[in-house]
């Protein structure tokens, strides 16, 4: 996707959803609901977690293929040119597990066509915010800000104000 584009989706992303530049307070106030994960292997997350977050987000729009771009453009010193990885990926296991698998990208989002949700994915956890009139597609367990806490037990305040604001209302 050319750089524009990208750049115009992601804007809308950090518009309506998520905005990690400003950590702890990265989800957008509004209508949304978010939370977070711990990262499970290389793979980020299993099949079965996919089903039951990305997977069933990207059936509530009817969306056959998810975005990815990195949160941040690339300058590359030797010639100037800026970039923001990116990728089109179809959403299934088969093909996701495979670009988790085979990316270059450190800090990224996915989403698709609709804007109504957005995953951020970094080192170690990624987190998942959407709008709220998905919320029934999301299992309780997820949305369980308790949960979210005993997941990073090593959490300092500002992480754990981080955890806050992904599932306050």
């Amino acid at each position: 996707m050319i750089l524009d584009k990208i750049n115009e989706l992601v804007e809308s992303i950090n518009d309506a959803l998520i905005q990690p530049s400003n950590f702890p307070s990265v989800r957008r106030e509004g209508n949304t609901v978010g939370f977070i994960k711990r990262k499970e292997d290389e793979h980020w997350m299993s099949q079965d977690v996919f089903e039951k977050t990305i997977l069933k987000l990207s059936r509530c729009s009817e969306s056959h293929d998810l975005i990815v771009a990195e949160d941040f453009e690339r300058v590359y010193k030797s010639s100037g040119k800026t970039v923001r990885l990116n990728d089109i990926v179809c959403s299934n296991w088969q093909d996701v597990s495979h670009f988790f698998a085979n990316n270059e990208m450190i800090s990224f989002y996915v989403f698709d066509y609709s804007l109504s949700w957005c995953s951020w994915f970094n080192d170690s956890y990624w987190c998942l915010v959407f709008d709220n009139s998905n919320r029934d597609a999301i299992e309780a367990s997820y949305l369980n800000v308790e949960l979210a806490f005993q997941a990073f037990p090593q959490a300092d305040s500002q992480f754990k104000s981080f955890i806050n604001s992904l599932y306050e209302k």
